[in-house]
């Protein structure tokens, strides 16, 4: 599960940074709103989507496109997915600051995403682990338990950020200024991010 994520995480590092660093923005700049609307979101799922079958049977129209409703629940998972990404890719970057690794000359999303994968999971890995020694299996099931619940946190709060901007495309809640581009984090950085005035 953690090499799924992680290759998932470096497509997306590599092919929608902007999106990613909007999303990741908006869980760090709004955690109270996203973890809201996150929540909101996990339990209006299952009755949205019951809607939308009654909605589409309803309408002469829409009866050939209930062949299209198991993508309901491919979109759901790939904002869960990506939500879960950027949470992440937070904690890694959050990480840095606080071990004065911050460095512009220094700054990788692929390390910060890597390295808070590895986070999240670690609770769960380490009761696997744990869970190996007989006389200790409850204490592997406990870890197992509370990894569970990390995920299930960051999943909420990440899939919260996505709605809020729309999977990065809005900038509504991304901090005045914050320039995705220009404060992203490139794959190699050698010299410092020149920040260009804005036309």
């Amino acid at each position: 599960f953690g090499l799924v994520l992680a290759g998932l995480g470096a497509g997306l590092v590599f092919y929608g940074l902007p999106y990613l660093r909007r999303v990741s923005e908006t869980v760090r700049t709004h955690t109270a709103r996203s973890a809201a609307v996150g929540l909101a979101s996990f339990i209006l799922v299952v009755p949205a989507f019951i809607v939308l079958i009654v909605v589409l049977a309803v309408s002469i129209i829409g009866i050939p496109l209930l062949l299209l409703t198991p993508l309901y629940w491919v979109a759901v998972l790939a904002a869960l997915v990506f939500g879960m990404l950027a949470v992440a890719h937070v904690i890694g970057e959050y990480t840095a600051e606080q071990r004065g690794g911050f460095d512009l000359r220094h700054r990788n999303a692929y390390s910060y995403l890597f390295f808070g994968v590895g986070m999240l999971l670690a609770p769960s890995l380490a009761g696997h682990m744990v869970g190996m020694v007989p006389f200790l299996g409850w204490v592997g099931v406990l870890l197992q338990v509370v990894g569970g619940l990390i995920l299930w946190a960051a999943a909420t709060l990440g899939l919260g950020a996505v709605i809020l901007t729309r999977a990065g495309t809005r900038e509504a809640y991304a901090p005045r200024g914050f320039d995705p581009v220009l404060d992203g984090d490139p794959l190699f950085d050698s010299e410092p991010v020149a920040r260009q005035p804005h036309v």
